[in-house]
């Protein structure tokens, strides 16, 4: 297996567990955004969510397939989304969830384009995120807040109770 790293100033590095060989993706293509979030697929590819570099609350989704030493990103289009996007997880090569500021998004790559179902679930902004599989999926909130829904996003429950501020 391998391990993605996220570091200062948006560097990318990837790691073999199993050899610890090193693997320096390097930083964003020039002129992207600011990145606040990694969701790996595999050892080959990987998302990456945050801001534009043009405007600062509007969303940025980008992925990496790299395998070998071929790097090649695709900046995916978020037309509709005028805020930051906060966290992802992969469930597929070409399919992901990406939580942002007081909403969720269900994406399904094409091209050079997203098809993304948004969910406004809470007032808060959802910085934890992880998800199972196409329906399953779990957004924690800034203030503790726990949200889950199993049928792709169409309906997120409150999950009794709330995690410590410390995990927050």
């Amino acid at each position: 297996g391998v391990a993605w790293l996220l570091g200062a100033s948006g560097r990318i590095v990837r790691v073999n567990l199993e050899t610890q060989a090193w693997d320096a993706i390097g930083p964003l293509p020039e002129g992207s955004g600011e990145i606040l979030s990694i969701a790996p697929y595999g050892e080959d590819t990987a998302w990456f969510a945050g801001t534009t570099q043009d405007s600062p609350t509007r969303g940025l989704l980008m992925r990496l397939d790299a395998a070998g030493n071929q790097r090649s990103w695709r900046r995916y289009s978020v037309h509709s989304l005028e805020q930051r996007l906060l966290s992802g997880t992969a469930y597929a090569r070409d399919k992901a969830w990406v939580a942002g500021e007081r909403s969720l998004l269900h994406v399904t790559a094409q091209r050079t384009s997203i098809e993304a179902e948004a969910s406004s679930v809470t007032a808060e902004d959802l910085p934890g995120f992880s998800a199972f599989d196409a329906d399953i999926a779990w957004a924690l909130g800034r203030t503790g807040t726990v949200l889950r829904t199993d049928n792709g996003g169409l309906e997120w429950q409150r999950t009794a109770g709330s995690v410590p501020a410390a995990v927050a």
